[in-house]
């Protein structure tokens, strides 16, 4: 089982790029907190590498994207949202300190004892402090006790300010309901002027507590976090699987080349480096999925303690304003969730089983290789819907004269015939129309072969075009993050864009066709 990520109060206060107490805390989407300046350095850094429209969070890698262009890093930083949840756990940390300073003084370089404490302001005052502050009409309204009448924990006051993120200078005073978000006294004004339902921000905490939506809220958190923990354990799992069956495999082509002669250990040597590019690409693929996962349980653990902490020591105000805030980023950790939980398991290395007939053959057999296959995408995704009007299809080129068995089709999970058509300018070379059984899938992969191999001639273009023979739309999976050359049993790959069928919903990067069978002529 996977291990949580723990928070505690004074892990929240802390900036992850610094290691220090927060110094005006700033906020991304994802809710994870910086220092200004340090959010600004790091930014600055993102920008340096060439792309200035987007930078990823750096703790859980959420892309906060749509900047303006020729904004600098400190721009940027300087109009992130001000975490006013963190800025007043910190005054509340000052305020439980041992020595009571005086917080004005503090702001201003000097050191003087506090004897009083501003509730509105969470600010601790000393004599002269106070008299400034009960004059000044703008605070002389606010609440101010004696600290010795607040020196238990219990009765520290949870006077968080929350500022409009639009109107930098106007406190949150309302929330719109039409649009569910909390507003200023400005933003009425201008913004949501037409709006119908519109009340304090105590009225709409008091009414959202009530319902019990905060413990609604934790209580799917910690469902997420348990799941993406099991989540993550499992792909763990699978990942030390492929690795034992890489071993295992690994050692089975030892123990069959081993008493070869030199052409069938050259050919041993090649086998293993296929494999291991194969093992590569596949282990890529889980540990990309497993950082993803564990990424977001870092998310959903920090959303979680802020919550939690929110309820202790927050007012109802600033925990309702945390819960919406985290309540939208629900709905990303559930799809993440659900995609994840759907996607294929299936990740076994290709069979060694018939390598011993592999070899004989390849001994035995004069002018034609054995049948190679490759495959050109890196990920495997599922939910791409195929109709008999849907167009799939591919140009290809060869560096050297080839014969194309067939090709490699991602299965469709439902019965369904598949056609496969060769073309060569306006010609067509070869077609195949095949049952697809998935009893005959191997690593979620069908071989589709041509009735008879078909000679590609070095340098000439290749159309190949899939599709099926139904109305109904057949869920396939496909493939991302494709390579458009690929160098394979000596023999270099180009693929393109289909030059018969323009309106293909496969390309390069993802879709269909993700692999070729073919002989090479010795």
């Amino acid at each position: 089982m996977a291990t949580s990520t723990c928070y505690t109060t004074d892990d929240i206060l802390i900036c992850s790029i610094c290691l220090e107490e927060l110094k005006n805390p700033k906020y991304l989407p994802c809710l994870h907190t910086f220092c200004e300046g340090c959010i600004s350095t790091y930014i600055a850094s993102c920008f340096e590498k060439g792309n200035k429209l987007n930078f990823a969070c750096p703790v859980c890698r959420g892309v906060v994207s749509n900047l303006q262009e020729n904004c600098s890093s400190e721009d940027v930083a300087k109009h992130l949202p001000v975490n006013f949840l963190i800025v007043g756990l910190l005054d509340l940390k000052k305020l439980q300190r041992p020595e009571k300073r005086c917080m004005s003084c503090e702001r201003l370089g000097m050191e003087a004892t506090a004897a009083y404490i501003c509730v509105n302001c969470s600010d601790t005052l000393c004599d002269t402090c106070y008299n400034c502050h009960t004059a000044n009409k703008y605070t002389v309204d606010h609440e101010i006790k004696s600290l010795s009448d607040v020196l238990l924990e219990e009765k520290m006051p949870k006077a968080f300010i929350s500022k409009c993120i639009e109107h930098t200078n106007k406190k949150i005073k309302l929330f719109c309901k039409d649009h569910d978000i909390p507003c200023c006294s400005m933003c009425v004004s201008v913004t949501h002027r037409k709006c119908e339902e519109i009340v304090t921000i105590e009225d709409a905490a008091n009414v959202y507590l009530s319902k019990n939506s905060v413990d609604k809220i934790q209580s799917e958190l910690n469902e997420y976090c348990e799941n993406m923990n099991t989540l993550v354990s499992s792909n763990k799992t699978v990942l030390k699987d492929l690795e034992s069956d890489y071993e295992v495999k690994s050692k089975t082509i030892e123990t069959v080349c081993k008493d070869m002669m030199d052409k069938v250990r050259a050919f041993e040597t090649e086998r293993k480096a296929e494999l291991m590019k194969n093992f590569e690409e596949k282990k890529g693929g889980i540990e990309t999925r497993i950082t993803e996962l564990e990424n977001r349980l870092k998310a959903i653990n920090y959303e979680h303690e802020v919550l939690k902490i929110s309820k202790e020591k927050a007012s109802d105000v600033q925990v309702f304003l945390e819960s919406i805030k985290i309540r939208r980023q629900l709905k990303g950790h559930k799809t993440l969730l659900e995609n994840k939980l759907n996607m294929s398991a299936q990740v076994g290395l290709p069979s060694v089983e018939n390598f011993t007939e592999i070899i004989e053959n390849m001994l035995h057999k004069k002018g034609f290789s054995s049948v190679f296959k490759f495959h050109r995408f890196k990920l495997l995704e599922t939910g791409w819907g195929i109709v008999n009007s849907s167009v799939n299809a591919i140009s290809v080129k060869v560096s050297c004269d080839i014969y194309l068995v067939g090709i490699l089709s991602f299965y469709c999970k439902h019965d369904c015939k598949l056609t496969v058509t060769l073309g060569h300018e306006s010609s067509i070379l070869a077609e195949i129309t095949q049952d697809m059984d998935t009893r005959k899938a191997v690593d979620n992969m069908m071989h589709v072969e041509f009735p008879k191999a078909v000679k590609l001639s070095a340098n000439e273009i290749y159309d190949i075009k899939l599709c099926v023979n139904t109305p109904i739309i057949m869920m396939f999976d496909y493939g991302t993050h494709g390579q458009a050359t690929v160098y394979h049993e000596g023999v270099t790959f180009i693929f393109g864009s289909s030059l018969m069928n323009r309106t293909s919903s496969t390309n390069v990067v993802r879709g269909q066709i993700p692999g070729l069978l073919f002989k090479t002529i010795q």
